[in-house]
């Protein structure tokens, strides 16, 4: 099992795409570090994607990353969960942000 990213690699791999994270925080169970979760968003703030790194139990999900479109930077519901490879992390962000996706427009692909 690999070990998940951390939000100072996260905030690095978003720069690469002129995109910023946005209420980052690490996630820690009793001290242990277990991935990390948060919003990444463009400049305007029009559009805003969840992220998180913590691993799952179910091993079909086991080393993925969850990624899907909110509403909002406080928007920890939004549209459908997607469970990507770490290596195509910053392709699944970017399919957001170019295809200008928002949690209604994604719940109709």
């Amino acid at each position: 099992m690999n070990k998940p990213m951390s939000t100072r690699q996260v905030r690095n791999a978003v720069k690469s795409l002129n995109l910023f994270l946005v209420n980052g925080r690490d996630t820690k169970i009793n001290g242990d570090f277990r991935g990390s979760y948060g919003f990444i968003t463009n400049a305007a703030k029009t559009i805003f994607v969840y992220y998180n790194t913590e691993s799952s139990c179910l091993l079909s999900l086991a080393d993925k990353i969850l990624v899907r479109a909110a509403r909002s930077d406080r928007d920890y519901t939004g549209g459908r969960n997607k469970f990507v490879e770490p290596e195509n992390f910053l392709d699944a962000v970017n399919w957001y942000f170019k295809n200008n996706c928002t949690p209604d427009k994604v719940q109709s692909i």
